[in-house]
């Protein structure tokens, strides 16, 4: 059994719902299909695009032809399974983010 109903409680301040589940770390492996060069990815919003995502990669050539700006702030939305770019929670964030300063978010 991956997961054991157990004692901790994990929350979202977002949704307000809570689940009591601990990992059992006997049978956790990873996951031999992750690939972090093609598995994650990073869409760059500026106040130049606001609501429509660059996609960045590891290749600089795309950095370079996006609207990132090194002389403003960095700031990651980091969300979770089952969750993207286009989520109501990166969506809220990313707004006032832009709203607040020009940044690369």
């Amino acid at each position: 059994m991956l997961y054991q109903k157990k004692k901790s409680v994990l929350s979202s301040p977002f949704d307000g719902n809570t689940s009591e589940w601990t990992l059992d770390k006997r049978n956790v492996e990873p996951d031999q299909h992750f690939n972090p060069i093609t598995d994650i990815v990073y869409h760059l919003f500026t106040r130049r695009n606001p609501t429509e995502s660059q996609r960045i990669t590891t290749n600089i050539n795309t950095i370079l032809a996006s609207n990132w700006n090194s002389d403003n702030a960095v700031r990651f939305l980091i969300h979770g399974h089952n969750s993207g770019v286009g989520s109501t929670f990166s969506t809220l964030i990313r707004d006032q983010l832009l709203a607040n300063a020009d940044r690369n978010v």
